[in-house]
């Protein structure tokens, strides 16, 4: 699913990391997100609530972009713990 919409872009329900190749190359390589998303066991319907969310528009105000940043830095720091935890850092 294209991300370039401010409905999808910030949803982390959305959001699973992918290779290189998949990402750029073969532009997101729509098909198999789609089987991958059905064996992480999603339904086709919620697969297609998904897709049909970057059609609709969303207005973030400064406060929630702030809200966002404070949570993501939150989430940042917690895998950081993890990572010193098993030796990383």
């Amino acid at each position: 699913m294209d991300s370039r919409n401010l409905t999808v872009l910030f949803d982390e329900e959305l959001i699973y990391p992918q290779c290189v190749a998949c990402n750029m190359f073969k532009h997101g390589n729509k098909v198999e997100y789609t089987l991958f998303m059905l064996r992480k066991g999603y339904s086709a319907e919620e697969i297609t609530e998904m897709v049909n969310k970057k059609f609709k528009t969303r207005k973030i105000s400064d406060e929630e972009y702030l809200e966002m940043i404070d949570d993501l830095e939150d989430k940042l720091v917690g895998l950081d713990m993890g990572r010193e935890e098993d030796g990383y850092i």
